[in-house]
């Protein structure tokens, strides 16, 4: 993956997720990472293009929140105790997504 081929505000969001990912001494950039700072762009399209889907965002943002400050035993998301909640999660406003028809059948 080549980040400099990334526009500068996914660059911006993959450097805020690396930020959130370490603070809470986590290993690795994990979908909540990215998904939140995605929302705290300011001027971003994500949380824009959200709301149009009819995503509930203050719910997402607390999920999202409760997910990261959830204490892990192990530092991997995908092995942790709160894996299928933050998969179910990140799952569930995808398909928002997609059943809206806002992202075209060939980006997911």
């Amino acid at each position: 993956m080549r980040i400099d081929r990334f526009t500068s505000a996914l660059q911006s969001a993959v450097a805020e997720a690396q930020s959130l990912a370490i603070g809470k001494d986590h290993q690795f950039i994990e979908p909540v990472h990215l998904l939140m700072a995605l929302l705290r762009q300011q001027n971003g399209s994500v949380k824009p293009l959200l709301q149009q889907a009819g995503v509930n965002l203050p719910t997402l943002e607390q999920q999202l929140g409760e997910l990261q400050e959830q204490e892990q035993e192990q530092t991997c998301c995908r092995s942790c105790s709160h894996a299928n909640q933050c998969t179910a999660s990140v799952g569930f406003f995808t398909a928002q997504i997609r059943e809206t028809g806002f992202l075209h059948r060939t980006c997911w």
